[in-house]
């Protein structure tokens, strides 16, 4: 008796992880084993005697939840005391087989929470984020009864400031306003985002809905025309969602659509053909924001149309514009003001309604974006914070291609100076660090990849800015 093996005490889910082909990895419940957590090795050891690190273990199956005393699942299940637990495993397992699960793996084995960001039901496609600290039987419950996206906005703003640098405020907005839009069924508030080219205004709404799984497309108000003329009808807008939410029509229905450039359809031309265009257009996208039902065809093929029907009323619209003539618009507004009211138009600094209508948007179009939220211009500071961000991909992909290589990369501190001010010349914000970038680097990355494997480092130094050619490549010590 003394050898006898431990009773089982516990019983684990097991996960098998794969990738997708949008490499993405998925978690698919394979299997609940019994068994007890060894204190001494840290494993999970089962019936069989497999043992189990709690998170991962060589063969790459992930063990998460349930991690729970036999007998406390017998008190939550009192059907468990007619029915042999065979059975009730069976049927348990039957129900998480349902789900596509996605979890952040803790790198700590000893820590046995885990976060489970979302599960999708593969039939359904029923798709839930999960919040943290919660276990699978938890989890599975809230697939089940619920589908509505739970997420920390904390965390996902915290997520986004890591990637979009000078734009706190912004951000907070923008999550604020989503999550409002998110857990409301009486209608969404859609907002309008202005600011100079590459201030961010773009990657804040894609790193939202990539973090939170909502479909999201993105059309430029330049491609769309009023009714009957060549180009893009708003109803297409639709039709794009609905293929990017794989025509789940619940999943469209509370979409993201980001129309960028509106400001090139404001009618603040004095030319009559242009305003003909650009007011019809704007009556064309007019309908769209106000919360109407459509029928979409989403076949292929024209002999054989398929119709659906989507209602606006919970999807999103995120209008964007660098608007670049707003400053002479207020200004000639402030001209035509006189005493007090005049001095107050002065002081005044944020973009109003009336500024908008001033502008060539209709007053009506006005009224269906409540949320004026005005970007950042980026100064150096900024753009410096840009490209030494781990996540930024300007110089950091190069850095990762050179690593790849056992190279290592030394840039000069005044570097990230020059360039930040090479690219505030172009005016184009974080886009301008793109072709700085590529010009310091190309003359070195062309010899490295004559020579891959010749190289031990890279050396960028100020004098690099103004002579492409000057770096110094540091070969390796012959063995």
């Amino acid at each position: 008796m003394k050898n006898s093996p431990k009773k089982p005490t516990e019983l684990v889910v097991i996960f098998k992880k794969r990738t997708n082909l949008s490499g993405i990895t998925i978690y698919k419940p394979v299997s609940i084993e019994f068994g007890y957590f060894d204190k001494e090795s840290n494993l999970f050891v089962t019936i069989n005697k497999e043992k189990f690190h709690y998170l991962l273990n060589e063969k790459y199956l992930y063990g998460f939840g349930l991690r729970q005393p036999i007998k406390q699942i017998k008190q939550q299940y009192p059907i468990l005391k007619s029915i042999k637990m065979t059975t009730f495993i069976q049927k348990y397992l039957t129900e998480l087989k349902k789900y596509d699960f996605y979890f952040q793996v803790s790198p700590n084995p000893e820590d046995v929470d885990f976060l489970c960001l979302m599960a999708k039901n593969k039939k359904t496609k029923k798709i839930l984020s999960i919040e943290a600290d919660e276990d699978l039987e938890k989890a599975k419950k809230a697939i089940i009864n619920s589908d509505k996206i739970h997420f920390n906005t904390q965390s996902l703003i915290d997520g986004i400031k890591s990637e979009v640098i000078g734009q706190d405020e912004a951000i907070e907005d923008i999550v604020s306003i989503i999550w409002q839009n998110l857990r409301s069924n009486n209608g969404k508030s859609n907002i309008l985002l202005m600011g100079a080219t590459g201030v961010g205004k773009t990657e804040i709404i894609r790193n939202i809905t990539k973090r939170l799984n909502i479909p999201m497309i993105i059309v430029n108000a330049t491609d769309l025309t009023q009714a009957g003329y060549i180009g893009a009808k708003a109803t297409d807008f639709l039709a794009q969602l609905l293929k990017q939410a794989n025509y789940d029509i619940k999943k469209a229905s509370r979409g993201i659509i980001f129309i960028d450039e509106i400001d090139k359809k404001a009618g603040h031309s004095n030319s009559e053909k242009e305003e003909v265009a650009t007011t019809g257009a704007q009556d064309e996208l007019l309908k769209l924001l106000e919360d109407g039902t459509y029928n979409i065809n989403i076949s292929t093929n024209p002999f054989a149309p398929k119709i659906v029907t989507i209602n606006t009323k919970n999807i999103t619209f995120i209008c964007s514009g660098a608007f670049p003539l707003m400053k002479e618009i207020k200004e000639e507004a402030n001209k035509k003001q006189i005493g007090f009211l005049k001095d107050s138009t002065e002081k005044q600094s944020k973009t109003t309604p009336e500024d908008l209508i001033n502008y060539g948007l209709k007053p009506e179009l006005v009224g269906r974006l409540p949320n004026i939220i005005e970007l950042n211009s980026l100064n150096k500071e900024n753009l410096i914070t840009i490209m030494k961000n781990p996540n930024n991909k300007t110089i950091q992909e190069k850095i990762n291609i050179l690593s790849n290589l056992e190279i290592t990369t030394t840039i000069e501190e005044e570097v990230y100076s020059l360039l930040a001010d090479k690219a505030l010349k172009q005016n184009t914000g974080a886009r301008g660090l793109i072709s700085v970038v590529e010009k310091l680097f190309i003359k070195a990355m062309l010899e490295v990849s004559k020579h891959p494997d010749d190289y031990s480092q890279l050396i960028i130094d100020k004098n690099t800015i103004d002579n492409s050619q000057c770096y110094t490549l540091i070969r390796k010590k012959k063995k």
